[in-house]
């Protein structure tokens, strides 16, 4: 009883010290069944029911919609309370950035994007059809603008087909495997060159790339577009791949860049590069 009770205060504080976050005292509310769901088995239980949650969240316009218990929120409180691509802030992009979401998941980093680069053009590349659902609901307003184009695909080395794995559960934590077979259904590879022709970009303000150990094959021979990409957010993933492996596969095909900050971490670094 004590340690549930210590549980629950610790989620109460960090709830408490993120109020600012949300919109309304539900949003708060909402905030802190989610984020006890996420440890709690029994409350996660109890609200399984529900298919979808909706929660406003400061600066976005509209709602944003999560399934409960999941790991959605574990995404939503990633980027909207911990700041996870706060850095980009100091590049002050320009109100109609061409940005190229690469690893979707369910839309919330392109409707924080937003908040930096109001009028902002954006595909978003995303394998799980479920997901890609879930963005047409959360993105809708930039979907009705004709700013937003959601592709179900991986984004890759190279065009073509590959098996999506789902054996980790969670919504963000999907990847690209050789295999296609009764567990690892067919999905489609583009990339980022067809990416560009299909977007109809001639040059990309931000490339965001977080899709889950594919980035080595996608940095790998990038010199074809790679100087008509001006930002870049990538999260690369240890022990396979680590920002030194980036970097030099940046230079090797010719991009010259800042690193203005990096984050290191336990099993993933985010790199914060904008070209020189």
């Amino acid at each position: 009883m004590g340690a549930r009770l210590t549980k629950f205060r610790q989620i109460y504080r960090i709830t408490r010290n993120n109020r600012h976050v949300y919109r309304g005292a539900s949003d708060v509310f909402k905030s802190f069944l989610l984020r006890y769901s996420t440890t709690h088995k029994q409350v996660a239980h109890a609200i399984a029911w529900l298919k979808q949650m909706s929660i406003r969240v400061d600066g976005v316009p509209g709602r944003v919609y999560v399934r409960p218990p999941g790991s959605d929120f574990m995404v939503l409180r990633e980027i909207f309370e911990l700041g996870e691509y706060f850095p980009a802030r100091q590049w002050k992009l320009p109100s109609k950035a061409r940005i190229l979401d690469l690893g979707g998941n369910i839309g919330l980093a392109s409707l924080w994007f937003t908040t930096l680069a109001p009028d902002a053009e954006i595909l978003i590349v995303e394998p799980d059809e479920e997901n890609c659902r879930l963005i047409e609901r959360n993105c809708r307003r930039l979907l009705e603008q004709q700013r937003l184009r959601i592709v179900q695909a991986f984004a890759a080395g190279r065009n073509g087909v590959a098996g999506l794995d789902r054996r980790w559960r969670r919504s963000w934590a999907y990847h690209k495997v050789d295999t296609i077979d009764e567990n690892h259904e067919a999905v489609r590879c583009f990339d980022v060159q067809k990416l560009m022709e299909i977007s109809g970009f001639d040059h990309i303000d931000l490339l965001k790339c977080d899709v889950e150990g594919s980035e080595q094959e996608i940095f790998n021979n990038c010199s074809r577009w790679i100087n008509r990409v001006d930002h870049m957010i990538v999260e690369t993933h240890h022990p396979n791949y680590c920002p030194n492996e980036l970097y030099r596969q940046l230079r090797d095909s010719g991009w010259s860049f800042e690193i203005t900050e990096e984050r290191p971490g336990d099993t993933h670094s985010v790199s914060f590069l904008k070209r020189r």
